[in-house]
């Protein structure tokens, strides 16, 4: 089970996320009719051997779950909090632009130096 590491924010927040397990976390199914732009937020979390994933919230609820790079074979996450972030945040705005489900491409992760 993760621990919650840092928080970061595409948009100022009031308050963090609450501390929810992801065990008992529900996550919320996203839709095209629902407005993408209100309350996105992400944190950094571990992942399997000593990597990093992450959780993204909208307005306080889970809707995505992340620890493990997406499209590579194995379970292990980002080398380091950075690269996470940097994919949480291009995850964020595909929502932001209605894209549902916001695929992240190897190609798109190579673009941003995330993977090799």
């Amino acid at each position: 089970m993760g621990a919650f590491i840092t928080a970061y924010s595409q948009q100022p927040l009031s308050a963090s996320p609450p501390f929810v397990p992801v065990s008992k976390a529900t996550p919320v199914q996203f839709s095209k009719s629902q407005n993408a732009n209100t309350g996105l937020t992400y944190i950094i979390i571990d992942a399997p051997d000593h990597t990093f994933g992450y959780n993204i919230y909208m307005e306080r609820k889970l809707v995505i779950h992340q620890t493990a790079i997406p499209g590579v074979a194995g379970n292990n996450g980002f080398k380091t909090k950075k690269n996470a972030a940097t994919i949480a945040r291009l995850v964020i705005e595909k929502l932001h632009s209605g894209k549902i489900p916001p695929a992240v491409s190897i190609s798109e992760m190579k673009k941003l130096n995330v993977i090799k």
